[in-house]
């Protein structure tokens, strides 16, 4: 999670038996490399056809 551009809440390994993170409230630079990462990540997908909004 990424709080304004400054704030992270970062867990890099997720496991049923793993809840060690990262927190830290001041960390620009981290916080640009995630958010960075996350968007190349958003581009690339394709969208799932079994999500698809209903317009009723």
């Amino acid at each position: 999670m990424i709080a304004d551009d400054i704030g992270i809440l970062h867990r890099p390994r997720t496991s049923s038996n793993n809840y060690d993170a990262v927190v830290n409230h001041k960390a620009p630079l981290r916080a640009r490399e995630l958010r960075d990462y996350f968007d190349e990540m958003w581009e690339r997908s394709t969208p799932d056809s079994r999500i698809r909004r209903l317009y009723i």
